[in-house]
This record gives structure tokens, sequence and C-alpha cells, in this order.
């Protein structure tokens, strides 16, 4: 009998700790459960106040979430106030937002500033970088802004590999030779530029270098599938600025610089000359079979010579300035791109120059 109410013991405790922790669990289930919070709000884009649909809504750490409506609205319930919401969508830039115990979260989502690939433009239609063949070279406007120089072509210098730029008189304002992997032809070996879509085989020094927003070097035969036999040289792709919805920006550009010749040759001056054409005449008599006198200059006519240095004073030190002012801006349903420059380049020869 004792050692049966011994055992009986032992199960009501076991039964005691067994209620006890179910109480518990409960109510800690209940405190989760009242910890809950319902978050609302809409999304909108940042750039034209619309509002966006199936941005995925997240709880931060979780897999909870939510997409927007077609009003771009979500509803989302949330362990806790101290929760973080993560909004993504295709093309506009992630955002985080601290909860903090607010029940309505409304965001503005901007466009977000990188994409996923690279996208190419070759002749009238777009493609991914990754599935072009072709061999492409890209530049970028800034790269082409930061040189002071007349035209794109000269901008060009250097920029792409396999692109050999090369001046053919040196006169500011004269065309450049444009080759692209040397030359392909016994006639006319420029390449074909396309200015947004437009072909064009003029001088392109006209163009501002602070108008670029991108140029492609196309540079083998794929480019002949698209252009036909212009494009045989090699085809020059240059993409201007264009203006954006926003508030009007302002911008002013002003470049001061000045070219010469890197070292000009040394010569004599007048007495210097004289004393070596004396010394050659008496050297070409003495080495003659018959020797015969020879007249040589009298070191007194020196003071009837001009002492002068003819290669400074047809060269000198040239002085190039440009100064660009540019206004862009829009709206939603139209955008505006306004250029002005001034360019004058002195050249390093006396009575040479270029103005624009």
């Amino acid at each position: 009998m004792k050692q049966f109410h011994k055992h009986y013991s032992h199960a009501n405790h076991f039964s005691r700790l067994f209620w006890g922790t179910l109480t518990a669990l409960l109510c800690f289930v209940q405190l989760a459960g009242a910890q809950q919070i319902t978050i609302t709000g809409t999304i909108l884009s940042g750039e034209d106040q619309q509002p966006l649909i199936g941005v995925s809504v997240a709880e931060k750490g979780t897999t909870n979430g939510a997409i927007t409506d077609v009003d771009g609205t979500y509803k989302l319930a949330v362990a806790s106030a101290d929760a973080t919401l993560r909004f993504t969508y295709t093309g506009f830039e992630e955002q985080e937002v601290p909860v903090q115990g607010r029940s309505v979260v409304d965001v503005l989502l901007l466009p977000g500033s990188s994409m996923l690939n690279d996208v190419v433009i070759t002749g009238y239609k777009r493609e991914i970088r990754a599935d072009v063949a072709s061999a492409i070279s890209s530049v970028k406007g800034s790269d082409v802004q930061k040189m002071v120089v007349v035209g794109i072509d000269q901008a060009l210098q250097g920029q792409a590999p396999g692109l050999q730029i090369t001046q053919v008189t040196g006169a500011p304002g004269d065309d450049i030779a444009v080759r692209i992997r040397g030359a392909g032809t016994l006639g006319n070996n420029n390449p074909l530029f396309i200015i947004d879509g437009v072909p064009t085989t003029g001088n392109i020094n006209m163009f501002s270098t602070n108008d670029i927003e991108s140029i492609e070097v196309l540079k083998d035969g794929a480019a002949a599938a698209i252009y036909g036999s212009r494009a045989a040289n090699g085809v020059i792709v240059i993409t201007t600025k264009k203006g954006k919805s926003g508030a009007p920006r302002f911008n002013f550009d002003m470049s001061v610089g000045f070219s010469e010749v890197s070292k000009l040759p040394e010569v004599l001056n007048s007495r210097e000359y004289l004393t070596i054409r004396n010394e050659a005449i008496k050297n070409a008599n003495v080495l003659r079979d018959a020797p015969r006198q020879l007249d040589t200059f009298d070191i007194a006519i020196l003071d009837t010579l001009a002492d002068v240095n003819w290669l400074k004073q047809v060269f000198n030190r040239a002085p190039i300035q440009r100064y660009s002012l540019s206004a862009a801006g829009g709206s939603a349903n139209s955008s505006y791109y306004l250029l002005g420059e001034y360019l004058n380049q002195e050249g390093i020869f006396r009575g040479q120059g270029f103005e624009k």
C-alpha cells in the first residue's frame, strides 16, 4: 500500500508540471500575438508621384511579406513595433524603413541608378552586352569632357583600343584622320558616324564635347549587317545628352589652357654662321687637286645683318579657351536640354586659329 502511494505522488507531480508548462506557453503565445501590429501604406514613384503596382514589401529578417495592389497600397502584419520594412521594385532603389510604432508607412521609391545588365545601342535596336558578339568599346561622356580639345574626334584619342586618331595638318579646326584597326580600303578610310541615330559623314568637330552622353565604337564586320557597306571602316555611335524630368538644372563649364612647341632646334647666330661658313670654304679649297683662291665672307658685314631667330618668331604660345552653359529639365510629358558654347583656339604657328 505504501508503494502505491509513493508512485501516485510522482504522477501527480508530473501532471502539475505539464499543465504549468502548457499554461506558460499559452501565455507566451498570447503575449506574442498581442505585440503584432498591422501596417498599411501607399507606395508612390518619387519621379512622377504615381502609384506603383507589384512592389514587394517584406519584414526584414523574416519571410513575412506582401505586394502592393493596383492603387499602390499594401497591408502587412509585423511581429513588433520595432520591425523594419524593406521595399523592393525592379528599376527602383531599395529602401528600408523602421516602423517605429506607426500603423501607416507611406514610401516614395526613386528610380535606380544601376542596372542588371549593360545595354548597348547597335543600329536601331538595343541589346544586352553579354549577347553582343561583335567588338565594341564604350567611352563615357564624362571622360571626353575632361579634355580641352576642339572636337569629338580629338577627344577620342587614346580612349578606345584599336582606334587611331591622327592630325593631318596640325592646324586648329582641321579634320582629324580617324582609323579603326588601320586602313581597310584604297579610298576613303573614315568610319561612319551615327549621331542620335542619324548617319553623317560631315565634320563632327562642330559638336561640343560637353554635349556627349556616351560613345560606342563598333570595330568589326558585324556592324555591316546593320549599316551596310558604309560601315566597312567601322562605326562610331554617338549619343547626346537629353533633358530629364525635374527642376531646371544649370551647368557652367570653363576651360583655359595653352599649347606650344615642346622643343625648337638650336640654330647659329650670325657670327657663328659666318665663322663656320669661312672654315668650310677654306677646307673645300685645301681638298681640291688644283687649289685656287676662294673668297671668304668678311666678318665686318655682321653690322649689316639682322641677328634673328626666325623659328621663335614663327612659333608662339597659343592660348585656348572654352565656355559652355547648359540648361536641362522637364516634366513627366516633356523634357528639354539646351547648350551654348564658345571656343577659341589659336595655332602655335602665327596667323592660324579656330573659333566656333
